[in-house]
């Protein structure tokens, strides 16, 4: 997960970037298939876990 980000000590930066579906209908103007048409977007929970879980690590980590 997470912490195998202290593996790497040349790591200065993370930036969290929730997927989106804005893209989908290029997919679908293209006529190429959108394999992630059933993946959901992540609630407001998941993304404020996701930078806890980051600020975790990096505390851990300094």
């Amino acid at each position: 997960g997470m912490r195998r980000m202290n593996d790497y000590s040349c790591i200065e930066r993370v930036d969290l970037l929730p997927f989106h579906k804005m893209g989908e209908y290029k997919y679908e103007e293209l006529h190429f298939p959108y394999e992630l048409k059933d993946t959901k977007e992540p609630t407001d929970e998941v993304i404020e876990w996701a930078e806890n879980a980051l600020k975790e690590v990096r505390s851990s980590h300094h």
